[in-house]
């Protein structure tokens, strides 16, 4: 996770958060390291405990919109979330940047539970999950706001979505351009046998345990941040739990299942529509690390990269002559 460093002081946050809420009451804020989207803040009322994210200068709002409407959905269905208390694209405060402000949730990183509290942490997570994909949605796109086209099939949102990744990663001169072509090729056979199976639904698409909060018992806390969420293939929220999550603890896997269900079930195809969720995911991620010459992320992207076109049985695409890919 890359950590942020805050752009704006205390005093200019507090002031913000006090003109949004019509607090005059409010503790000077702590920063908080961790985040890559977002300056993040935690402020406290006399009333209660909030966390202040603000937006990276030059995203779009529409990104924004689109975050918003995924939480929406998501506490509509009954999905534990963080409540919304206050949102405006343009804070004046803040130099025009979005301003975001939640009720902060008290809670724990997973991996701090107690091993007896794991199961059912794991349980009420996968059940979580499961509401969360019961949300259908009219169509494939990559906003949910209304900014990007919707598709009626899975097939036809990868022929407009691939073309992106791929110009985005030719744009990084990462790989030999055959070599990738070839992956491309891989790709659309594979998600070509599983799309009739699949239906949009409301999808995380960054679902991992930095993205969860538990309660010290062990029962779900919320998810949170939705800004990445997308009208996509629900397989793909399985690909950090698959690769990173599920690795915490040796039961995680099973019962996370037992609250969600059977994804080999419920996901026709499931195996397949993973590699090819994850595949994308990871290959456009580096485009962006690469984009940003940020190396730890790229060492990351890489291995898992490799991981999962090697447990796919596709091709790795071969380093352009001169860049390193470990």
């Amino acid at each position: 996770m890359k950590r942020s460093t805050p752009e704006f002081g205390a005093d200019a946050v507090r002031d913000a958060v006090r003109g949004a809420l019509g607090h005059a009451q409010i503790e000077l804020p702590t920063h908080l390291s961790k985040g890559y989207g977002n300056e993040n803040w935690q402020l406290r009322t006399e009333r209660e405990t909030l966390l202040c994210k603000i937006g990276r200068a030059g995203t779009p709002v529409e990104k924004w919109r689109a975050a918003a409407r995924g939480r929406e959905l998501a506490e509509a269905a009954g999905v534990p979330v963080p409540r919304l208390l206050y949102a405006t694209e343009s804070c004046e405060v803040l130099d025009g940047r979005m301003l975001r402000v939640f009720e902060y949730v008290e809670g724990c990183h997973p991996s701090e539970l107690a091993a007896d509290a794991l199961g059912i942490f794991w349980a009420e997570l996968g059940a979580a999950v499961k509401r969360l994909h019961t949300i259908e949605l009219h169509g494939f796109s990559s906003r949910l706001d209304g900014s990007a086209p919707w598709f009626e099939t899975w097939d036809a949102y990868l022929d407009y979505r691939i073309p992106q990744i791929q110009e985005r990663i030719r744009a990084t001169e990462c790989f030999e351009p055959d070599s990738v072509e070839v992956l491309w090729d891989e790709i659309r056979r594979a998600a070509h046998t599983c799309a009739p199976y699949i239906e949009p639904r409301l999808t995380h698409r960054d679902l991992h345990l930095d993205n969860v909060i538990a309660t010290p018992s062990g029962h779900l806390a919320a998810i949170i941040d939705f800004d990445q969420s997308e009208a996509w293939d629900p397989a793909a929220d399985f690909f950090k739990l698959e690769l990173l999550s599920f690795e915490l603890n040796r039961h995680a896997r099973e019962a996370f299942y037992h609250g969600y269900g059977n994804p080999e079930i419920v996901h026709p195809g499931f195996r397949t529509r993973l590699y090819v969720a994850a595949t994308l995911e990871l290959v456009n991620q580096l485009a962006n690390v690469m984009s940003e010459d940020s190396s730890n992320g790229d060492a990351w992207g890489i291995d898992m990269l490799k991981r999962v076109l090697r447990e796919a049985e596709w091709t790795l695409p071969a380093p352009k002559q001169g860049q390193q890919t470990r």
